[in-house]
Order: C-alpha cells, then structure tokens, then sequence
C-alpha cells in the first residue's frame, strides 16, 4: 500500500515544525562573551554552565569581551573612515573618467581618417604605424576608465561588507537592549 502524497508532505512539515521549535543555538552571542570555551571534542561550550549554549534570543549571564569592545570600535572606525574618503574617491573616479574619455575622443577622429588611408590599395606604412600609436592610446584610456570604476566598486563593496557586519552586531546588541554607538561608547 503506498502513502498518499499529501500524507508524505504532512509528515515533512510537521518535521520541520519540530525541527525549528528546538531551541536557536547562537553562537554568535557566545564568540562575544568572555566565557565562551571552544574545544574540538565538545564545541562550543559555555564556561559558566560547562553545557552548550541553549538560550533562545539572548543570554542573561553574558559579559562581553574585551576583544569584542576593540573590535566594535575599530569596525565603527573604519567605517567612519571609509564614508570620509568618499568625496576624495568620487572626485578621482571622475578625474579618471575624463581623462579616459578625452583620451578616446581626442585620439578617434585622426585614428579613423588614418586607419581608412591604412587599407586603401597602396601600403603606407606611417598610416600603420600611426593606426597602432592610436590603438594604444584609445587601450590606455579604456584602461583608466576602468582603474576609476574599479574604485567606486571597491568602495561600494567594502562600505557594503562593513555595514553587513556592522548591522549583524546591532541585531546581536538589539537583544540586549543596546546598540553598536552606545556599546563602544560605555
């Protein structure tokens, strides 16, 4: 006799329900607190109960570290950094940006008159040698062009990993009734 497929399904969610009704490990919450322990054989393990972490949201007996405190304030830092270089790469960004278009503007009219006297019947060889000097040129000019999108991605990657990490803390902090600025600010 075979299971009807809305019994196989029945059984999986009620699966999954139990599942997620356990309660959330968070280990995050323990690699900020001074009495985390980690051994290979047992894990993650809490120094004050010698068990491992099982509180749902928050823990009432944590005390964070010393090394989460520098680490927040070097995160925050960084950050402050990286938005006050702003201006500074976006003005070299379109620095660059300009001097690759004017490079690829400037060199594209004589390149095209050169290079359709280049393939005319009878071989000339400044016309080549030109076509090439102009080739170069227009290659250096896309190359800057890409050096200054290059930055902004960067910039934007960066700011992007930093506020990543920065809002993971604060969702942590949240539990705890504070957030990132007050912690380090303590």
């Amino acid at each position: 006799m075979s299971i009807p497929y809305y019994a196989y399904t029945n059984t999986l969610n009620e699966t999954f329900q139990k599942i997620t009704k356990k309660p959330m490990l968070q280990p995050k919450h323990c690699d900020l607190c001074i009495h985390s322990k980690r051994d290979l054989k047992t894990g993650l393990t809490c120094g004050l109960t010698g068990k491992k972490p099982n509180f749902k949201s928050f823990c009432s007996k944590i005390v964070f570290s010393d090394h989460f405190k520098i680490y927040a304030s070097q995160l925050l830092a960084d950050i402050q950094n990286l938005q006050k270089r702003k201006t500074s790469i976006y003005s070299n960004v379109f620095f660059l940006l300009s001097i690759g278009i004017t490079i690829i503007v400037c060199s594209f009219s004589p390149l095209t008159t050169r290079l359709l006297k280049a393939f005319y019947p009878t071989f000339d060889y400044a016309s080549w040698k030109y076509f090439t000097y102009m080739f170069i040129l227009n290659f250096i000019g896309i190359q800057i062009i890409f050096v200054g999108i290059y930055k902004v991605y960067k910039y934007k990657k960066d700011i992007k990993k930093l506020k990543s990490k920065k809002g993971e803390l604060n969702s942590i902090l949240n539990n705890y009734n504070t957030s990132l600025k007050r912690f380090v600010n303590q």
